[in-house]
């Protein structure tokens, strides 16, 4: 989203990236509540959100619905919420349901996984054999962060274009055939 908003030039004073775990609900409002430089725009991301310190509580769900009812319109704030789903019965899932987007993804199904990687390995301009793809999500299972993680590994290894093997899996992962 930041890479799509903002310009480069305007990421160094536009673009902050937190985690829930080192921060509260204060810290991450004070950061929307700023004005951005030199842009339009400013993005605030949070990733690991449901370890905000005070999300949970009344404290920290005052203060965000308090924003939400007058948020600053050059702000975009970001919420990556990892294995949990905001609960749309409770007064802070209604204010967000009122004043956000909410995106929601599931994880993939075991089948749809080979084809994921493919698909990403094909973005980064490489290519993998069905085998191999076979290979990695059948080792490493259905977390895409993890099979990212390894397959960037891989990548590192291989010349522009080059076709990823299961040789290349077992020498790079540490997956055996």
């Amino acid at each position: 989203l930041a890479n799509q908003t903002l310009k480069e030039a305007e990421k160094g004073f536009n673009k902050n990236i937190q985690y829930g775990k080192d921060c509260d609900m204060n810290m991450v409002l004070q950061n929307a509540k700023r004005f951005p430089m030199m842009s339009d725009k400013q993005v605030v991301i949070v990733k690991e959100a449901q370890e905000i310190k005070d999300l949970n509580k009344e404290s920290g769900q005052t203060a965000l619905k308090n924003y939400l009812e007058n948020p600053l319109t050059s702000t975009i704030l970001v919420f990556g919420h990892k294995n949990k789903t905001v609960d749309g019965r409770k007064a802070l899932g209604k204010a967000l349901a009122k004043k956000a987007v909410f995106i929601n993804s599931k994880r993939l199904y075991d089948n749809q996984i080979p084809t994921w990687i493919t698909e990403y390995v094909q973005e980064k301009g490489f290519k993998i054999t069905v085998k191999a793809s076979r290979l990695i999500s059948d080792s490493i299972g259905t977390s895409l962060s993890k099979i990212s993680n390894e397959l960037d590994k891989i990548f590192i290894n291989l010349k522009a274009g080059e076709e990823i093997n299961e040789n290349h899996v077992e020498t790079n992962i540490g997956v055996s055939k």
